[in-house]
């Protein structure tokens, strides 16, 4: 703002000298206060600040009207009558008259926040407008999304000083014809007038625009809540991508916050300020991987921000059947709140306020919660997944196959392993193919399997039995009795539902994980059917956190099933070291090579750290180094060399700042969409936490239901049940009749049968 008026005053002194020369003391006066009646109708009529306040404030608060701010013109009128007669009053009593009046006009106009607030605001305008970056800038990483003004900031300085001339041309003008002793005082109680008349020209709209554009969020709001607000719910459109239409992941830092770099420069186009790390929300379909380890953030900021925002409201364009976009009888394209996606939330770790994160967003916008944990005095829904599986319309052999992958029993393609897929295989369809009544519980499964059971031609299948033993011991994972919450994952698909499966793998972890990829591969299967069945295809998101737990050779194959029947995999894990098992030794690499965001809050495998270095990519930078000259009173700098080098843009150093910074992450997006402007380089970007401390401390001490809870979803009332035993205690009462399975085995092979509780 300073070189605003700075230039004004120098531009109005050369045209007050120019033109005071040639005018009497009495016609300079006339004719200085029509040039200043004309100004102030004129500004008031372009009303080019508060065009650009209401676009902008239209673009991330979405609330303000698309017709433009009607102008008020008896302000407008009083001040230039002001202009007028100030303009031919003596030296002294004319800017007195003149700050009078605006004085009174900003008081009158001030009269709900105070005159105090409205000055702030109303100069803290003035300085975005004469600052705010323009197109310039819309070739960096994510900036696409923000939101531009048409006029260059050369145009917007320009206007501004157009405002300002014509007071500093009657301010120096007047100065010329004052005696030498009265410039001072007259020259001091002027200076503030040109700035208080632009005030006045846009206060009563600048108040108008504030109270349209009032922010509605909840209790506890944070800086994240506003930001993904203003991504979910904004009506900004350009090139057919709406900025709704995506996920807001942090604000991508500009070069002097970065991490430390030794060829850190600020390009001359570099934006000043944070930009929003955007995320297209078709991304999700190639999947998320976020790791970092224990207490860096990457559940309480990556995973809770991006289901937080699948759960809450969010707007898209209203589209007719053919895929033409409905618009309304004045021709303004409609907008539509969009379905919320059904989710699966696996906790392996046991995050309460993971939970009651999801459980309180869900209550407010009232998408069906539900819940299931197998461990012992907590509440829970029963999970049926047969019903799923052996359905009147899956034949044999597609329920067999699907039993097989839920329960982890294909093993591989390759010499050995696929013998005993193959026994398990031929066991299990035969067995669903003599059935005759239709199976509604993994106990009948059981005996089915019994009953078919040929110790001599199906020796191989133990582990088949085994397992569907162990799972037919749970009663939450068996048929529900009536009135009692029930997890059906077809349910969950059609109706949007939000399930979070508690199974923290501190005890008993062979069934828990066991439980854990059925429910993983019933609910993708769900998906794929809905899908399949020629409705609208929906989105289905499934996060895991503590994904090293449950991983695995069947991991592979989530991976290549999960896109194809539309579900979203987000991976929450400490290191991609940590995903690799002995049946799956190179499935981190898998991982990494067929997830499509990568989001990484700490970095500590030197392996990860080199790839990060090389996914970065090189570029030029210059090595600065000083000459100085030494003498008795020390150094002197005497010149600087610089050398033009070739680097990473990543370096070790900047991966450990990354690491040491709360909050910051390295993030990575393979292929931009949308407003999604990476450009396959890993960024440095800051993510604050989607709530605040309070509601973490109160999320993370609210405890799990420990008693059953009614609820009543579409007229219907359900109820959860409390788990009486734990998975230790169910496999331990189980264990006269694993002995008798082994000893029918043991008896046909003559060996022992080696098993860990199923």
């Amino acid at each position: 703002m300073l070189r605003v008026n700075a230039l004004a005053g120098l531009v109005a002194v050369i045209v007050a000298i120019c033109i005071s020369s040639k005018l009497a003391n009495t016609g300079y006066g006339i004719t200085l206060g029509i040039i200043l009646a004309a100004w102030i109708c004129w500004s008031a009529a372009s009303n080019r600040p508060v065009e650009f306040e209401r676009q902008r404030l239209r673009h991330f608060c979405n609330r303000v009207p698309s017709n433009a701010i009607p102008i008020n013109w008896r302000w407008w009128f009083a001040a230039a009558l002001g202009g007028v007669f100030a303009s031919g009053c003596s030296p002294v009593i004319a800017p007195v008259c003149l700050l009078g009046v605006m004085a009174g006009a900003l008081i009158w106009q001030s009269r709900p926040k105070g005159l105090v607030t409205l000055m702030a605001e109303h100069y803290g305008l003035l300085f975005a407008y004469q600052a705010y970056p323009d197109r310039r800038y819309s070739g960096s990483a994510g900036t696409d999304a923000i939101w531009f003004p048409t006029e260059s900031i050369l145009r917007r300085v320009s206007h501004l000083v157009a405002m300002l001339l014509p007071f500093y041309v009657a301010w120096a003008a007047r100065m010329t014809h004052l005696p030498a002793g009265q410039l001072g005082f007259d020259g001091l109680l002027s200076l503030p007038l040109p700035s208080l008349a632009l005030v006045i020209v846009n206060a009563t709209q600048l108040q108008r625009l504030q109270r349209d554009t009032r922010s509605e969020l909840h209790d506890n709001a944070t800086e994240w809540d506003e930001c993904a607000r203003r991504v979910s719910l904004s009506k900004y459109e350009r090139g057919g991508v709406a900025l709704s239409d995506h996920l807001f992941v942090g604000f991508v830092l500009p070069p002097r916050e970065q991490a430390w770099h030794p060829f850190k420069r600020t390009h001359r186009l570099a934006l000043p300020c944070r930009t929003p790390a955007l995320v297209h929300i078709d991304t999700l379909d190639a999947h998320i991987d976020i790791e970092g380890p224990t207490r860096s953030g990457k559940t309480a900021i990556g995973q809770v921000g991006i289901l937080t925002q699948l759960i809450r409201p969010r707007i898209e364009r209203d589209f007719d059947p053919d895929g033409r976009r409905r618009v309304d009888a004045n021709g303004t394209p409609r907008w539509r709140t969009a379905s919320p996606s059904p989710l699966l939330i696996i906790d392996l770790k046991g995050d309460p306020a993971l939970f009651n994160t999801a459980r309180e967003e869900t209550a407010r916008t009232g998408q069906t919660f539900r819940y299931f944990t197998l461990d012992v005095n907590k509440a829970s829904a029963h999970l049926s997944t047969v019903t799923d599986i052996m359905g009147a319309k899956r034949s044999p052999v597609e329920a067999c196959e699907v039993t097989l992958y839920m329960l982890d029993l294909y093993h591989g393609n390759f010499y050995g392993a696929s013998y005993y897929s193959e026994r398990a295989r031929h066991f299990l369809l035969s067995a669903l193919l003599s059935i005759k009544s239709p199976i509604e519980s993994w106990e009948a499964l059981y005996r089915a399997l019994l009953d078919k059971l040929d110790p001599r031609e199906h020796r191989d299948a133990f582990e088949l039995l085994g397992r569907i033993y162990a799972i037919s011991q749970y009663k939450v994972l068996g048929p529900a009795p009536p009135g009692v919450d029930t997890i059906v994952m077809s349910r969950v698909i059609e109706n949007n539902e939000c399930v979070y499966m508690w199974l923290p793998a501190l005890e008993s972890a062979m069934s828990i994980v066991g439980v854990g990829k059925m429910a993983l591969f019933s609910f993708i299967d769900a998906a794929r059917k809905f899908n399949a069945s020629g409705r609208p295809v929906k989105r289905a998101v499934a996060s895991i956190d503590e994904a090293q737990v449950i991983t695995g050779r069947s991991t592979e194959r989530v991976l290549q099933q999960a896109s194809g029947a539309g579900v979203s995999l987000i991976l929450s894990h400490h290191s991609l070291a940590n995903l690799d098992t002995p049946d799956a030794p190179n499935l981190g690499r898998t991982i990494w090579t067929n997830t499509r965001v990568k989001q990484a809050f700490g970095i500590l495998d030197a392996r990860e750290r080199d790839d990060w270095v090389r996914l970065s990519g090189e570029t030029t930078g210059y090595l600065t180094s000083s000459q100085w000259r030494m003498d008795g009173k020390g150094g002197v700098a005497i010149g600087e060399t610089r050398q033009q080098v070739i680097h990473t843009r990543l370096t070790e150093n900047a991966i450990s700042a990354v690491n040491n910074t709360p909050g910051s992450a390295l993030l990575y997006v393979n292929g931009d969409a949308g407003f999604t402007r990476f450009e396959s380089v890993p960024h440095e970007i800051w993510c604050p936490y989607p709530m605040s401390l309070a509601d973490y401390r109160r999320r993370s001490t609210t405890p799990w239901p420990n008693a059953p809870e009614l609820q009543s979803r579409e007229g219907v009332q359900e109820t959860t049940v409390v788990n009486d035993r734990s998975p230790a205690e169910v496999e331990a009462a189980a264990c006269n009749d694993y002995s008798a399975l082994e000893t029918l085995f043991r008896d046909v092979t003559g060996q022992r049968i080696r098993h860990n509780g199923a």
